[in-house]
């Protein structure tokens, strides 16, 4: 109250002289000219200064609701329903209105726009961060905060992004303004890859900062790299048989060529080569149909219990040569599938001529073939849910745990000289998994060394 008092002490102070002017010009005039004396100067001054101050504090006192209406429009507080009356400022408070007006229209603007940019930024699903020249997070959204798992505002950049190429790049922004586009593997996770792109921005006290939008691309990394290793690895198993034919070719143009017996040798293994890569590029050619159809799920009915044991059936000569049985267990009434029954044969072919290759010779090998209502969670995502499981099981050596994940890649070979030697391509299991995929399906693996492995397709029921 004592500081309010002595401000508007000091405001009559400055404005009662500027009101006296007035009085003081005339009163000088007199003098002047001989009208007044010296007593009666003196006088008038004081009234006239005396009237100045009591102008000034009427003005002052009128000025001060004004004043505190404004201040609180402008700080955001709740102002009174109108301005203050005022007879000196009669048409201040109209004009005080519509600015009042068109100050909460702003100011609703911006508080929507900034509520629409902050929701914009949520939602984005890349991790999004600004960092202020300091090197500290200043805004982390959602997606940031996620994928770092921990609070992001306020903490040193430093302390969970420490690539160097990062670091540079924000400095570029900051201190020049220079957008840029970062590529880094973190140093613990060289398997993994993200792209950073650097933008310089002012913040809203005018300080440069910069914003960092981070993308991973781990995946689109495994892709290159398979497709890297699916090239290289078809160059490598075509090349070997082609390597083995011609020089068997020339061994038959020259030494053998008045050798009966040996031409008959190298004839058989060059006519093995040329069925070898004949089954590599019918594997090749099915896996590129695959891919082709991968977004058109089939519509055909397939009765999955009549399919297996005609291709079961087929299969049995082959069995036979290693002294190995087929055990079917099928339930009765199973449903049709949606499926391609060429598919859906080709995937039983592979599964059982996988068990024939790598089981024991005379153990059996196991076809079961079920009812799941529901699925459990060996089911994948069609747990929960009406499904019929087809299940090969053979009696072999096992596959080591370490294999389990990548058995269905293109050329990946558990045990590759016994896959050679049993005439694989290394592509069976990949169709597998791209016809499976095709028909909406599970491919599940569990295996035991030393007991046998047991591979699973469960498939939806319409």
């Amino acid at each position: 109250m004592a500081t309010t008092a002595a401000a508007g002490l000091r405001a009559i102070g400055r404005e009662a002289p500027i009101w006296s002017l007035a009085g003081w010009l005339p009163l000088c005039l007199l003098w002047a000219t001989g009208h007044l004396d010296w007593v009666g100067l003196l006088l008038g001054a004081v009234v006239a200064f005396l009237a100045g101050g009591l102008l000034a504090l009427w003005r002052i006192r009128e000025l001060g609701p004004l004043v505190a209406w404004v201040e609180r429009v402008r700080d955001g507080q709740s102002a009174p329903g109108a301005v203050p009356d005022s007879f000196l400022y009669g048409r201040l408070p109209p004009a005080l209105l519509a600015v009042e007006r068109e100050t909460q229209a702003l100011r609703q603007q911006v508080a929507s726009s900034d509520e629409l940019q902050r929701a914009i930024v949520d939602a984005v699903p890349d991790p999004m961060l600004v960092v202020n020249a300091r090197g500290h997070v200043r805004l982390a959204n959602p997606s940031a905060e996620q994928h770092f798992a921990q609070k992001l505002s306020g903490q040193p950049l430093g302390r969970f992004l420490r690539d160097p190429g990062i670091l540079a790049a924000i400095d570029s922004a900051i201190l020049g303004g220079v957008s840029s586009t970062v590529t880094f593997s973190p140093l613990l996770e060289r398997m993994r890859r993200y792209t950073c792109r650097v933008q310089p921005v002012q913040t809203a006290e005018n300080e440069p900062a910069a914003v960092l939008c981070l993308r991973e691309t781990s995946e689109q990394l495994a892709i290159e790299r398979m497709r890297s290793d699916f090239i290289a690895n078809a160059s490598h198993e075509l090349r070997t048989p082609l390597t083995a034919l011609l020089g068997f070719v020339e061994t038959l143009k020259g030494p053998a060529r008045d050798d009966p017996a040996a031409q008959a040798m190298f004839l058989d293994i060059m006519a093995a080569e040329a069925a070898r890569m004949t089954r590599l590029i019918d594997d090749l050619l099915s896996l590129s149909r695959l891919e082709a159809e991968s977004s058109r799920p089939p519509t055909d009915e397939v009765g999955l219990e009549e399919l297996v044991a005609a291709t079961v059936s087929g299969l049995e000569p082959q069995l036979q040569k290693n002294g190995m049985v087929v055990e079917l267990v099928a339930e009765d009434g199973i449903p049709p599938v949606r499926g391609d029954y060429d598919q859906l044969q080709q995937l039983v072919t592979n599964l059982v001529d996988n068990a024939c290759k790598y089981g024991r010779p005379g153990t059996p090998v196991r076809v079961e073939l079920g009812r799941l209502d529901p699925a459990g969670p060996e089911a994948g995502p069609l747990a929960g849910r009406s499904a019929v499981q087809l299940a090969v099981i053979d009696q072999g050596d096992g596959i080591a745990p370490e294999h389990l994940p990548r058995l269905t890649e293109r050329f990946y070979r558990a045990d590759k000289g016994r896959s050679r030697r049993a005439g694989g391509t290394g592509l069976g299991l990949a169709i597998c998994k791209h016809i499976v995929k095709r028909h909406g399906g599970h491919l599940g693996v569990a295996s035991r060394l030393g007991e046998g492995s047991r591979f699973s397709v469960f498939l939806p029921l319409p």
